[in-house]
């Protein structure tokens, strides 16, 4: 249900105008480029979540995380994610995949 959740945001962030210009606003209070893991993290728990559950879209870091990185490398198994280094380079991977979306232009966040 939690991973269900996190794909009805991603596309309620390409649908409703409110919460695209929300993400845009979280993104520039943070204006590196790249953003470290730690940073992402803390967007993710801090900003993003809550945006989400402010409009039912309920879901943890870890749910958003494996969605991500199911989005970005198909359907792989909880145990197959943690098999892999211990799981830690697939988190990496995930903060990655979420820092991407979290650096978008205005321009590419039109382009949703």
């Amino acid at each position: 249900m939690s991973e269900a959740a996190v794909i009805a945001f991603h596309n309620a962030i390409k649908k409703n105008s409110r919460i695209k210009k929300e993400i845009i606003a979280i993104r520039k209070n943070y204006p590196k480029k790249k953003l470290s893991s730690q940073d992402t993290y803390e967007i993710l728990t801090q900003e993003i979540i809550p945006l989400a559950k402010k409009y039912n879209y309920i879901f943890s870091f870890d749910d958003y995380i494996d969605c991500q990185l199911k989005e970005e490398y198909g359907s792989l198994s909880d145990e197959d994610l943690f098999n892999i280094s211990g799981g830690s380079i697939f988190k990496e991977l995930g903060f990655a995949s979420a820092a991407s979306m979290l650096s978008l232009t205005d321009n590419q966040m039109k382009d949703i």
